[in-house]
């Protein structure tokens, strides 16, 4: 099971490298973390929320992370580009069990959208 590094410093954050995906592959990234102001190629995501059961599977830096159904279908629409893309979303890049970690990060969520280099809105499938 995946395991959330402790951020070095408060201003930190975590994005996701999303490996592309082919076939039915399962869904796979990496955790990269670093001040935000510096990490300005990286897409935001806004996304609605639904079920908040964990109940689908991902692959983060090789260990598994589950994750919301709704979180789960923007990450495959969004994986089966070919390339690689560095992503922002909270339920995957705030530590969603550590109460410390989410007071410290909710500040800066202003500051996080707007310095991704653009944000994307997922509503659903269809």
């Amino acid at each position: 099971m995946f395991k959330y590094p402790k951020l070095r410093k408060p201003d930190d954050i975590r994005l996701l490298l999303l490996h592309p995906r082919f076939g039915f592959r399962p869904i796979s990234g990496s955790m990269v973390d670093g001040p935000y102001m510096r990490l300005i190629f990286y897409e935001a995501i806004s996304y609605t929320w639904g079920n908040p059961e964990r109940t689908e599977e991902i692959m983060v830096n090789g260990c598994r992370m589950m994750v919301t159904k709704s979180v789960y279908e923007v990450l495959a629409t969004l994986s089966s580009q070919f390339l690689p893309q560095l992503l922002w979303i909270d339920a995957i890049c705030i530590d969603q069990e550590n109460d410390e970690e989410k007071e410290q990060q909710v500040p800066l969520m202003d500051k996080i959208y707007s310095n991704a280099l653009f944000t994307t809105v997922f509503l659903g499938k269809s």
